[in-house]
């Protein structure tokens, strides 16, 4: 992937990447007709409280999420998808395990909470829940995958790993395609989204700059 790489290929890949995000609108003013278009369900989706309180985290993360999965994907998700639902349920207990005594010891003593039980092993079940989603996408690319027409950022990977199939030593394969979009799938999730909250949490707390 990217976020646990280094040297040569976390090089390559970390280059291909930022071309491949930015030929789909990072950084410039095509992204933002996705996320006006986002944030335009997202305000459907807080008109429906009536003005009662709610907690926001659900429905930002949702909306960035789908953002994100419209460059990644090449789609976006109702927020009442079963499929999208469990992914961000996987997504939230990722970090919430990440964060927790549990999570930061392990981060810290690794190899020998590997040994011992406790709640730090769950975190594997809800990465390979995710994983097994973004393979599920990356199948459904393949069967469709036009390499003259990629639509998204999995059809470019798979026309790099095309390109590079005669490579041994290529970091373009399989395993890195999946480990790949769940980096950038999740990284950017949680982030902005936290980051929006915050900004809201602000608005709240001075009236005036509202």
């Amino acid at each position: 992937g990217i976020i646990f790489s280094n040297n040569e290929p976390w090089l390559q890949v970390r280059r291909f990447s930022l071309s491949t995000l930015r030929n789909f609108g990072m950084g410039k003013r095509s992204i933002e007709e996705r996320i006006q278009e986002e944030s335009d369900y997202l305000l459907e989706e807080i008109n429906k409280t009536k003005g009662t309180p709610f907690d926001p985290t659900y429905m930002l993360s949702c909306a960035v999420s789908n953002v994100i999965c419209s460059v990644v994907f090449g789609k976006r998700y109702d927020y009442k998808d079963k499929k999208f639902l469990a992914l961000m349920k996987n997504t939230n207990n990722i970090f919430e395990m990440t964060n927790s005594h549990w999570g930061q010891l392990y981060q810290m003593f690794s190899k020998i909470l590997d040994y011992l039980p406790g709640p730090q092993h769950n975190i594997f079940a809800e990465i390979d829940a995710l994983k097994a989603f973004v393979a599920e996408e990356v199948k459904l690319h393949q069967a469709s995958l036009d390499p003259n027409s990629p639509q998204d950022f999995i059809d470019c990977f798979l026309s790099k790993m095309q390109e590079e199939k005669d490579h041994p030593n290529s970091s373009f394969h399989m395993k890195n395609l999946i480990t790949c979009t769940f980096d950038l799938f999740f990284a950017g999730t949680e982030t902005t989204s936290t980051t929006v909250r915050y900004g809201l949490l602000l608005l709240l707390k001075y009236p005036k700059i509202q």
